[in-house]
């Protein structure tokens, strides 16, 4: 059975100061996609998107190509729709990150299927929501110190 984890080493919850004075968690992000050398023509079959308190990740099931279908287009679309959800209004389903990945699924329609791993912060209290489907999980890692990681927490599959 194949593992993949998505390792947020690069993400800091922070805290800033909005305009209005209220003080608004989010995440401070970076991202690299590497695609297996087989599927670099169409940048992989993986796809993500992230937002100041959003992160969505969609690992394509690559089973498809036997069946003519391009996973890609499944998960690729699936974090495009996230993304228009979260742009259109960031505050909505902040709280139910489920609705992202039904809404999206709703209007994705390409062939496909996809894992998907959905962690989204709320801006105002110190709450991290996630969704996991499929066999892709997260860990959530704390600094102590100035250089040791601790895991604070594994999802589980």
């Amino acid at each position: 059975m194949k593992k993949a984890y998505i390792l947020f080493i690069s993400l800091l919850i922070l805290q800033a100061l909005a305009t209005d004075s209220v003080e608004r968690n989010y995440f401070h992000f970076g991202s690299h996609v590497i695609p297996h050398p087989d599927k670099v023509e169409k940048g992989g079959e993986d796809a993500f998107y992230a937002s100041k308190n959003l992160i969505a990740v969609a690992d394509g099931v690559g089973g498809w190509n036997n069946q003519g279908v391009d996973p890609s287009k499944y998960s690729k679309t699936l974090c495009s729709g996230i993304g228009a959800l979260v742009e259109e209004d960031p505050d909505k389903y902040i709280t139910n990150p489920i609705k992202y990945a039904k809404l999206s699924h709703k209007d994705n329609t390409h062939l496909g299927s996809s894992t998907l791993v959905i962690v989204a912060l709320d801006p105002h209290e110190p709450i991290l929501r996630t969704y996991n489907l499929g066999d892709s999980g997260y860990i959530i890692l704390r600094l102590r110190g100035k250089k040791n990681w601790h895991v604070a927490f594994v999802s589980e599959e």
